[in-house]
């Protein structure tokens, strides 16, 4: 059996430019490599092209809600495998509860600091480089 390693890296998906450099400037720190995406169209057809190994995903997007695009990310093959982390101001736990319960993995509430990055992706043992089988 062969070890491959691939990079791994972290999608990043907020129609806030701000949010998005500031998210890609926390994750390269951390060591990942980083794409962004203004919308949930764009995020899907990056996510079609490669899949990401975990997104962080901003609720309130223009063309679909961040629901609409981890419904969209589980229909890719192997979709259901990749973390998604909502980060948002929707601070309603009725809010964190749905996205939950629809798949996301961790949610985080803006603005929020790297060591809250930090510590969602220990949670959930995402690491910049992965070794796949």
């Amino acid at each position: 059996m062969r070890t491959e390693r691939i990079d791994m890296y972290c999608l990043i998906v907020d129609d806030d430019a701000d949010c998005r450099l500031i998210g890609q400037k926390m994750v390269e720190q951390m060591g990942f490599k980083a794409c962004v995406a203004r919308s949930g169209r764009e995020a899907v057809t990056i996510s079609r092209e490669s899949l990401p190994g975990v997104v962080m995903l901003d609720w309130n997007l223009p063309d679909m809600d961040g629901l609409n695009f981890l419904e969209e990310l589980k229909r890719l093959p192997s979709g259901r495998k990749v973390p998604v982390i909502m980060c948002t101001g929707e601070a309603n736990q009725t809010k964190v509860q749905t996205a939950l319960s629809s798949g996301a993995k961790g949610y985080l509430v803006k603005p929020f600091s790297e060591q809250d990055v930090a510590k969602q992706f220990a949670i959930l043992r995402i690491r910049p480089t992965t070794t796949l089988l």
